[in-house]
């Protein structure tokens, strides 16, 4: 049952550490990752750090960090084309992440490309000796309905398995994203995706949910103005109204079918347990 009691006086650590990761841009990892917060933070109670871990071509803020001002920005200064011929510029900011993942607490939003680059370096490492303990591991890996992007999950989950020494990945979450429509044996490689689904290796629990396309009339606008969730929660229908210039009743509905829609992947979530 969710513990919708928040208190204000003592948030406990959420015990453990959160990925959000896939190779894959554009498959809505900062859309997990803000359900995510809202979750473990706004309904469970427990405090929850978040950092966004990409490349940067300037200093312009990652998008997570657009939505939630809390989070933590580590930027790489190269660009990926740099960063995958010379693998010794990511030492620094890798180095971070695996003292971030040392004590719990801690949600690391990993931009495309960055998170099997990490998972690599953290065999080369020697990062369990060097940096001691670090905290179990939940990998949340969204995926949707097409074939690139179904793949790209396979492998990140195959890489987790094979790194697992290293990193202690102990629970698997495969986000199933119907952004782009609903998934079918049709997509090349999801029979294979869902069989991987079904498996416990090397100790790790692999489960999912399902995210369905939201329809809130809203949402775009919000989007645009990058309004959290506690802020679309928040605000009435005369206050959406005045800062996104949409229809009164527009407004209402689209923050009914939002809070609906939040709902239920905050009840999927608890469902399948992300404690690692």
């Amino acid at each position: 049952m969710l513990n919708m009691t928040v208190s204000k006086f003592h948030r406990p650590r959420f015990p453990g550490s959160i990925l959000v990761a896939v190779r894959t841009g554009g498959v809505s990892k900062t859309l997990a990752s803000q359900i995510l917060q809202h979750f473990v933070s706004d309904t469970l109670g427990y405090q929850l750090d978040l950092f966004s871990l990409d490349v940067a071509e300037d200093d312009a803020s990652s998008k997570l960090k657009k939505f939630l001002p809390e989070t933590r920005d580590i930027r790489f200064a190269p660009s990926m084309s740099q960063l995958m011929s010379d693998p010794s510029l990511s030492i620094a900011h890798f180095e971070q992440v695996a003292e971030i993942l040392a004590r719990p607490g801690s949600l690391v939003d990993f931009g495309a490309n960055v998170a099997p680059a990490f998972f690599s370096w953290s065999e080369h490492s020697g990062i369990t000796p060097s940096y001691g303990q670090l905290q179990p591991i939940t990998l949340v890996v969204p995926v949707v309905a097409q074939s690139q992007s179904v793949g790209d999950a396979i492998a990140m989950i195959a890489q987790a398995i094979r790194f697992v020494r290293f990193l202690p990945v102990r629970r698997i979450v495969i986000v199933y994203n119907e952004r782009d429509g609903e998934f079918s044996g049709r997509i090349p490689g999801y029979a294979k995706l869902k069989i991987a689904e079904r498996a416990r290796v090397a100790g790790i629990r692999i489960s999912s949910i399902v995210l369905p396309l939201l329809e809130s009339d809203i949402w775009n606008a919000v989007q645009m103005f990058d309004m959290s969730f506690a802020e679309i929660l928040g605000s009435s229908r005369e206050e959406l109204k005045v800062r996104l210039d949409l229809p009164i009743i527009e407004c209402g509905r689209g923050r009914n079918i939002f809070r609906n829609w939040l709902q239920k992947a905050v009840e999927d979530f608890n469902k399948v347990d992300i404690f690692p």
